[in-house]
């Protein structure tokens, strides 16, 4: 996200200020976050900025959450993306309901721009034991000049057992292609998270994929984990994914970061976040970054 700190700053202030002029009085919250570091591809190293900006209001029942990320790499080809989303949501007791509208637009230097739109919903309902979570999207998105549309489906299920969260669910997408082709993929699976009586929690879940891509079915196995732990001023993560088809492992992800609490300034708080990841899929690219935080209150 490419040198964006003025203009996600910017587009936080010309937010609040919005909400202000139609007399708005919700409860507002805004967080900015901008990272430097370095992308490896193939061994050679490519700079790489990111920046990232939120602004979320909240009165009574609902609320509404505006993102905006900007990202890009500078190297043998310059590269760029940038993304919006808008979250509304409506909390009537154990109801959840959350419409999102989302749009990107990326590209390299040289080649067609992709870019992708999305609605979604997302409906849940949480009891002290037993929750329920059910979610509906739909996306347009222009990969390398090929159009598709894309609607997917969810079903989740999530069980609290003394420390343990068992969740089964299952997921399903249809993806039509406007040249022709259709791929339809589902996704039955099991997630466990454990979370002890110190700050430490952990996750773990994996699932069966079956894609067709006209007749021909095509089987993989899809793997998450996750590990967890705030200790004093600092946050740490690690998380992992894999999915491995009939030809072995097919794509690959892995990043720990650290994310360390610097203090207050009047209502703002101030992190500084470092992180490293390993992305498999193609070339892999390994990545470092470090930044500067911001929340605002």
């Amino acid at each position: 996200m490419i040198s964006a700190t003025i203009a996600a700053t910017g587009r936080v202030a010309a937010l609040v200020l919005l909400c202000s002029a139609f007399g708005v009085t919700a409860e507002t919250r805004g967080t900015f976050s901008t990272e430097a570091g370095a992308a490896f591809l193939d061994g050679s190293p490519v700079a790489a900025a990111e920046a990232a900006a939120s602004l979320e209001l909240a009165e009574g029942r609902t609320a509404s959450r505006f993102l905006c990320n900007l990202q890009g790499r500078a190297g043998a080809l310059l590269s760029g993306s940038a993304a919006a989303r808008a979250d509304f949501s409506w909390n009537p007791g154990e109801l959840s309901t959350v419409c999102s509208l989302e749009g990107g637009l990326s590209g390299t230097e040289g080649g067609l721009p992709s870019w992708r739109s999305a609605l979604g919903l997302l409906v849940a309902i949480d009891g002290t034991e037993l929750s329920t979570k059910g979610s509906l999207g739909l996306e347009r998105q222009s990969v390398d000049g090929l159009l598709s549309t894309i609607a997917d489906a969810g079903l989740e299920f999530s069980y609290l057992a003394g420390d343990f969260l068992l969740k089964p669910k299952v997921d399903g997408s249809f993806a039509l292609a406007d040249a022709g082709g259709t791929t339809l993929s589902i996704l039955p699976g099991l997630g466990l998270s454990w979370y002890p009586g110190l700050p430490v929690s952990a996750s773990l879940a994996g699932g069966w994929s079956r894609s067709y891509a006209g007749s021909t079915p095509s089987d993989s196995l899809v793997a998450e984990a996750g590990l967890y732990a705030a200790l004093g001023p600092a946050y740490g993560r690690i998380e992992g994914s894999a999915t491995i088809g009939a030809g072995g492992l097919s794509a690959g992800a892995a990043e720990a970061g650290i994310t360390f609490d610097i203090g207050r300034i009047g209502k703002s708080r101030l992190s500084l976040p470092t992180r490293a990841s390993w992305l498999l899929g193609g070339s892999p690219v390994f990545s470092l970054f470090a930044g500067l935080g911001l929340s605002m209150d």
